[in-house]
């Protein structure tokens, strides 16, 4: 199990382990990203610990990989878990990403909410979402909601109309899906890891 108390960048592509155990004992916000063209099947446990609130922003941009991940969520009585996911996929690509988040009837006051984008550019590429609220007390906040689709080519046509050309208007786009994460750049070594991102995600659209 890995002990977490502070803000942390995690890169998928480097981990060794497939299964893994969080321990969350202080409220904080945790990135995990996934660039590489490995096929990966993870599978992590969010343990939060009462009175603690953790933001997860996961980001997964792949081209030529099959992917499957499994989140599960385990409450503490008033604990909080925001679950923001971005899925960006090209040619044969595939992503399966499934989460469970569980609230027992001993963890009261908690909040929970899973928002999952995925984005498609390629007829060939896939993404299966299964959200997931296991509740078994009242007087709680539970939210889900998955949105999956081709990339927006109508609002690259109305950036379009207003004189910007096809790249511009593409990274304007996805900045807007990476901007939680651009916000949050305190070092080189983030901001490098945001320029890497939106580098890539860039080259599946063209």
């Amino acid at each position: 199990m890995i002990h977490l108390n502070s803000n942390q960048f995690i890169i998928l592509d480097d981990l060794k382990k497939e299964n893994i155990s969080f321990n969350i004992t202080k409220s904080m916000d945790l990135f995990l990203i996934k660039m590489n063209e490995l096929n990966k099947s993870f599978n992590f446990v969010f343990k939060v610990n009462t009175n603690t609130t953790l933001n997860v922003y996961f980001f997964s941009a792949i081209s030529d990989a099959k992917d499957s991940y499994k989140i599960e969520i385990d409450h503490k009585p008033y604990s909080t878990v925001n679950l923001e996911v971005k899925l960006f996929v090209n040619k044969t690509s595939s992503i399966n990403f499934n989460v469970d988040a569980k609230i027992i009837r001993a963890s009261k006051g908690c909040n929970t909410s899973q928002k999952i984008d995925g984005f498609i550019f390629s007829n060939d590429a896939k993404i299966s979402v299964i959200p997931a609220l296991l509740v078994d007390i009242n007087k709680i906040n539970a939210y889900h909601a998955v949105n999956i689709s081709h990339f927006n080519k109508n609002s690259l046509f109305y950036l379009q109309t207003k004189g910007l050309n096809i790249n511009q208007s593409t990274k304007i786009l996805l900045e807007k899906e990476l901007f939680v994460l651009k916000k949050t750049q305190s070092n080189q070594i983030y901001n490098n890891i945001y320029k890497k991102l939106l580098a890539k995600i860039s080259k599946m659209y063209k």
